[in-house]
């Protein structure tokens, strides 16, 4: 324990990052022996693998040895996201999940099984722990997961920015005559849609968000920011961001071939960029980012493609310039 100490000491970001990598990628590149190609099951099953949150309270424990305080109030919030994340992921299991609506319209449910009910509990569990340790955590950074008073315009940017990109988007194929549609099909009915897009963001809210930007944001960009700049802090933070969704391209939960994981590479420090800009600006406000987190995701889920990449990657390009992101000191702004 004492050489493993030293060494997180020594190489704290280092530490984190290897730490990340070998909880995630342990579990997701086994999930296949369990869930086979069920799209569904697999969905379950990777909520165990939330590597980024679950590390920086190990990281945390290395140092302070108690970085969360087992109060009543970690106590009612473990309770309560616990039973919401097994009531989805049971949901998944009996009815279906998909990684489209279009999908979902046709998905044949895997129904209920000894993996699929242990992974949902397991999922539920690990999840729970990484809100509910945030809550009450010492790490005043990841505390500020329920700093709920912030400004209006920052929740309405977190809401609504993927959503205008995104309308953006359908703007640009309209104006140059391309077809689009935004989420329906005739196999799909609106309720379904409906359905779906509710259980998907919430879904992303408390899985995916959660689990990812307690390590992320919470704990791996304050440390950065204190040797580097806005603007290196996010490429480094971008291109591990990227690399760690890998097993994903193997496992069969993205559809996208092993390859694609370049891209990723290269859109996780763009992505990462305006993520710490909106860190910043709202003075390290963790909950807005996870707000910002699902927003950006929940939209890929729930509607149509858009090439709104394009404009968002303009939106990061304005804002190094006019943040000049690559100056060494940042204060964050109260």
């Amino acid at each position: 324990m004492t050489s493993a100490s030293n060494f997180t000491a020594k190489y704290p970001l280092l530490s984190f990052i290897l730490l990340t990598y070998f909880i995630t990628w342990g579990v997701w590149f086994s999930l296949p022996v369990f869930a086979g190609s069920d799209w569904t099951l697999l969905s379950v099953l990777v909520g165990i693998g939330m590597g980024p949150g679950l590390a920086a309270f190990i990281m945390d424990w290395f140092h302070n040895k108690q970085p969360i305080a087992i109060t009543r109030q970690w106590v009612i919030a473990f309770i309560l996201i616990f039973i919401v994340i097994t009531i989805i992921n049971i949901s998944n299991l009996v009815i279906g999940n998909a990684s489209s609506p279009m999908k979902f319209a046709t998905v044949i449910a895997p129904g209920l099984s000894f993996i699929g009910v242990l992974g949902s509990i397991m999922a539920a569990t690990v999840c729970a722990f990484i809100f509910a340790s945030s809550v009450t955590s010492i790490n005043v950074n990841i505390r500020k997961i329920s700093t709920v008073n912030a400004p209006v315009r920052w929740w309405y940017l977190a809401l609504f920015l993927p959503a205008l990109f995104y309308l953006l988007g359908y703007l640009f194929l309209w104006v140059t005559e391309q077809e689009f549609n935004f989420f329906l099909d005739p196999d799909l009915t609106l309720s379904s849609w409906a359905f779906y897009s509710v259980r998907s963001v919430l879904f992303t809210l408390l899985i995916v968000a959660v689990g990812e930007e307690v390590g992320w944001r919470g704990w791996m960009l304050p440390r950065l920011l204190q040797q580097y700049n806005p603007l290196k802090s996010s490429i480094i933070l971008g291109v591990v961001w990227g690399g760690w969704h890998f097993p994903l391209f193997i496992n069969g939960f993205y559809t996208h071939s092993p390859e694609s994981i370049v891209g990723y590479l290269l859109i996780g420090p763009v992505y990462a960029i305006l993520y710490t800009w909106f860190y910043i600006r709202t003075g390290g406000n963790l909950l807005l980012v996870i707000v910002l987190h699902t927003m950006m995701n929940s939209i890929d889920l729930i509607l149509a493609p858009s090439p709104s990449i394009a404009f968002i990657l303009i939106l990061v390009i304005g804002l190094v310039f006019t943040d000049k992101m690559w100056r060494l000191k940042i204060v964050l702004q109260k």
